[in-house]
């Protein structure tokens, strides 16, 4: 009778119930499920590995990745831990490094999947840290913190002196040289179609001044007198810029690639890899189709065939949009 009375052994790893039996004589057992080892004190329940076995090769030690040897814990480093944390850091990793079958077994996938609820299970059962040590390490890792930030902080200071920063002083290079200039038609593209919409943004039908009646010879000193006199300039200043509008659409489509960060990353000012380009592209080029076809759109203000409200709130929008654009690159 007693012997119906006891209850199965369950594995702590994966959870699975042992056809075994509970018993004093019985102080360890493998898992079918899993073949973690189990190892149990004198009352049946779970207890740690003894020191003896953790120290065993792991049985699937070879399939784990070489790794460098662990620093030395002799000296300072070693102050930072007690007694139990070391022992349970060690446990630790001596468990993982057993956990995983060989790659070639048929359940290696399912063992992989549950590795990381199996670790949290692993150091919530030993923790790595002890309530007692924990402020020292925090203490060390803020310690270590510091010093890094300050030895970056030194390092930057001291960049342009060192010898592999000599392109710094040394002028420029046919990629910067590129890059600058291409910064500067990309800058004057904007702002000739920024003023061209700004104008349109005031355009009026008919002629203004005393030569109302007379036709004038737009060009760019007639429409900014208008446009100060009168707060408004005639729709003919529209059609006066031609030769400057295809000027600033051929230099947005040759520089739609340029960017601010550029200059300093071709001289080696800054290191590391420029993020966003992906979108950096496609929001120039949806610029480009869109300065391309307002200015087909709106070159002409009786060809559009827009009234003049509508023909006026176009040009505001491209001048919005322009804007936008460049104050994005200051």
């Amino acid at each position: 009778m007693p012997m119906l009375l006891r209850r199965n052994l369950t594995c702590f790893y994966c959870g699975a119930k042992s056809e075994l039996k509970r018993s004093p004589t019985i102080r360890q057992f493998d898992c079918k499920e899993c073949e973690a080892t189990n190892f149990l004190d004198e009352n049946g329940e779970i207890t740690d590995p003894p020191v003896a076995e953790s120290a065993q090769p792991a049985r699937y030690a070879h399939y784990v990745p070489a790794r460098s040897p662990s620093p030395n814990l002799a000296g300072p480093d070693r102050s930072l831990f007690c007694a139990t944390c070391l022992k349970n850091q060690h446990l630790l990793t001596q468990t993982l490094a057993a956990y995983l079958p060989p790659p070639s077994d048929p359940n290696y996938k399912a063992f992989e999947r549950s590795y990381p609820e199996y670790r949290r299970n692993l150091e919530r059962r030993y923790p790595q840290v002890c309530v007692d040590c924990a402020p020292r390490v925090r203490e060390r890792i803020e310690a270590a913190g510091y010093a890094a930030k300050t030895d970056y902080l030194k390092r930057l200071l001291q960049r342009p002196h060192r010898e592999m920063d000599r392109r710094y002083w040394t002028g420029p290079t046919w990629q910067s040289t590129i890059v600058y200039w291409a910064g500067w038609f990309w800058w004057i593209s904007i702002v000739i179609h920024f003023c061209w919409s700004l104008l349109g943004a005031y355009a009026v039908k008919g002629r203004l001044g005393a030569g109302r009646d007379a036709l004038f010879a737009q060009n760019i000193v007639v429409c900014s007198e208008q446009a100060w006199n009168y707060g408004m300039v005639q729709s003919d200043c529209m059609t006066a810029f031609p030769g400057e509008m295809r000027f600033s659409l051929i230099s947005m489509v040759a520089t739609f690639w340029w960017n601010n960060k550029l200059h300093a990353k071709v001289k080696g000012w800054t290191g590391g890899r420029l993020l966003g380009l992906r979108d950096h592209f496609l929001v120039q080029v949806l610029v480009v189709c869109l300065r391309v076809g307002s200015y087909w759109l709106l070159r002409d203000p009786i060809a559009s065939r827009l009234n003049m409200p509508a023909y006026r709130g176009a040009h505001m929008f491209i001048a919005c949009v322009l804007f936008a654009v460049s104050s994005s690159r200051v």
